[in-house]
């Protein structure tokens, strides 16, 4: 796979960028998610925000709660 950067400074930048998005996700899933979600699903959600806040963003599993997290509020 042909990455678009080529030094490592550049994969800190684009990773240290992540950091503060994923601030704002735990922030709007707060905010914006749980009262929208049955039980099951708000657990989860609550469980990601939580780990998005505390910095564990690169952490195996966290894109596929996301993406199921996205899934309950496209249903």
């Amino acid at each position: 796979m042909d990455m678009p950067f080529k030094s490592a400074s550049e994969i800190t930048a684009m990773a240290a960028s992540c950091f503060p998005l994923a601030r704002a996700a735990a922030t709007g899933i707060d905010q914006d998610v749980l009262d929208l979600v049955a039980p099951k699903p708000k657990q989860e959600a609550k469980k990601l925000a939580a780990l998005l806040r505390s910095g564990k963003i690169f952490d195996k599993g966290i894109l596929a709660m996301l993406h199921e997290l996205v899934g309950v509020l496209d249903a």
